[in-house]
């Protein structure tokens, strides 16, 4: 049972980041010549590891993780832009 959830909530997230980046690349964010399912698993799977870190480290401060996260994601949309 928890697995079907974890699962439905994965996608569910997957397909809102997804979304999000349809949305970017509609306005001239991000290249045309990029696969946005591709795009949406990285993004996803970068959130996926801080959450984890997040309710796995209690040391770690939350303000940490979530610098961190932002830091990151920024990091990854460098190359995605339009030039």
């Amino acid at each position: 049972m928890l697995n079907a959830v974890v699962e439905k909530t994965d996608m569910q997230a997957l397909n809102h980041i997804r979304d999000l980046l349809l949305v970017l690349r509609a306005k001239g964010r991000i290249r045309a010549n990029l696969d946005i399912d591709d795009l949406a698993m990285i993004v996803f799977s970068v959130l996926n590891q801080h959450y984890f870190t997040f309710i796995t480290h209690e040391d770690i401060p939350t303000e940490k993780i979530f610098s961190d996260m932002a830091r990151r994601i920024r990091l990854l949309f460098e190359p995605w832009k339009e030039p």
